[in-house]
């Protein structure tokens, strides 16, 4: 493997195994920055630019900042470590796997992960703290797992909810106009600030709406979980065995990064209801009721159904072993569609030339489906919308459109004259 290729897989690698990392890559390079240079409009293509740029800082950027502060403190305050330079903090990070049915196999959890961090003494030492309380320290570490995602969440989420307000505040402080910025160029001021009458009027309440939804899930979710962990899996149903089981997948990667069910769950609830309701007007609403879900079904999904796709077509026909097919040989069409991706770190394990082979169209695999991604919703997507919406507004200010032309000329013109009724226009 020579220089170049070792460095691209090393830079491959380390987006890939960390979720939110891969989630910026793709949202920068496979959605935002294409989704800017296809806008209607300059000042459309800067709130695009600001929106991102908010974006990125609050999901991506702060939980490097805030989580380990975070953690420090719902740990101390809950008597796992005794100050904020206790290295024990690091126990946050023992999967929410081992911490369901019973203390042994929380034990065995600790155990392993302090061996893994070179953490024993620190790990063991906390251990014995609870000696003969470990099913207490199971409890506790539950609730810290708790009181950690809810605030996570709450920061995350309402500082999400403000992005939208924030870029429509910068576009008409910046413009002098309210309303749709995609419109700007296609109509003039008049009808853009018609347009957003009744989202004016509404503004605070609907924002107030949207903070609402933001904090309401980062209370109510993280104890949902916690309630489902603390229960024995034996005793429960539906969705709270399903949360029991699959407690490892809400883990966030080195204590500070949410995985990606956790992160589709803030998204449904809070991040994609805040934009819907920051929307100006009615072609705003239709435009990104369409792009938005599209988008989400991408970026939680999209681009693993293409890794699927494309590795699984590769290793069938250049023989290489890039897929992760351990619990999928038997299994049918429908199901193979989820069958996932080897990290690069395993390929990379691989025997002699069959581990070159294999890490090579892997690698290249992860970089050209995020071209694919780029292609497709950054470009083909907006120049689709974009088009409709285009189509909206010359119907609506089109001279066929009497209606929205007469009224408004009406409007305008009671407006110029002051005290004339309407009723005499038509004698002029």
């Amino acid at each position: 493997m020579n220089s170049v290729t070792s460095k691209l897989y090393n830079i491959s690698h380390e987006i890939q195994s960390n979720t939110v990392m891969n989630r910026a890559v793709l949202g920068v390079f496979g959605f935002s920055i294409p989704y800017a240079l296809n806008a209607n409009n300059k000042t459309e293509a800067k709130e695009r630019i600001l929106d991102c740029s908010l974006y990125m800082t609050i999901a991506y950027g702060s939980p490097a900042l805030l989580l380990p502060l975070i953690n420090k403190t719902v740990l101390r305050r809950a008597g796992i470590i005794k100050n904020f330079k206790d290295k024990g903090v690091e126990i946050v990070r023992v999967s929410k796997g081992y911490l369901t049915e019973n203390a042994p196999k929380m034990i065995k959890g600790i155990k392993e992960k302090g061996e893994e961090l070179g953490l024993e003494k620190e790990f063991n030492e906390i251990l014995a703290n609870f000696k003969g309380k470990e099913e207490t320290l199971r409890k506790t570490l539950i609730k810290c797992h708790k009181n950690i995602a809810a605030a996570d969440f709450i920061f995350t989420n309402c500082g999400i909810a403000s992005i939208p307000w924030i870029v429509n505040e910068f576009t008409e402080r910046t413009t002098g106009r309210k309303g749709y910025s995609g419109e700007f160029k296609m109509a003039d001021k008049n009808y853009t600030d018609k347009q957003s009458e009744k989202h004016e009027k509404n503004k605070w309440k609907k924002m107030a709406l949207s903070y609402a939804l933001a904090i309401t899930p980062s209370i109510v979710l993280p104890g949902v979980l916690a309630k489902a962990m603390l229960k024995n899996p034996a005793k429960l149903k539906g969705v709270s065995k399903w949360l029991n089981k699959n407690a490892q997948n809400f883990d966030y990667k080195d204590g500070k990064y949410m995985s990606m069910l956790t992160f589709a769950a803030m998204w449904i609830t809070g991040e994609f209801p805040t934009y819907l309701l920051a929307c100006r007007n009615k072609h705003e609403l239709k435009y990104k009721s369409v792009a938005f879900p599209i988008l989400g079904s991408f970026f939680f999904v999209g681009d693993r159904l293409l890794n699927n796709i494309f590795g699984r077509t590769i290793d069938r026909f250049k023989k290489t072993q890039i897929m992760n097919n351990k619990e999928y040989k038997n299994a049918g069409f429908w199901k193979k569609l989820w069958m996932p991706m080897k990290s690069l770190n395993d390929i990379k394990k691989l025997p002699g030339d069959l581990g070159v082979k294999s890490l090579k169209y892997a690698t290249g695999t992860y970089w050209g489906n995020l071209a694919i991604n780029a292609a497709l919703l950054g470009v083909l997507l907006p120049k689709i919308l974009n088009k409709v919406l285009h189509n909206d507004v010359k119907a609506e200010t089109s001279p066929k459109n009497s209606f929205f032309n007469l009224s408004e000329t009406l409007r305008l013109y009671t407006t110029k004259t002051h005290s004339q009724p309407a009723h005499k226009l038509y004698e002029k």
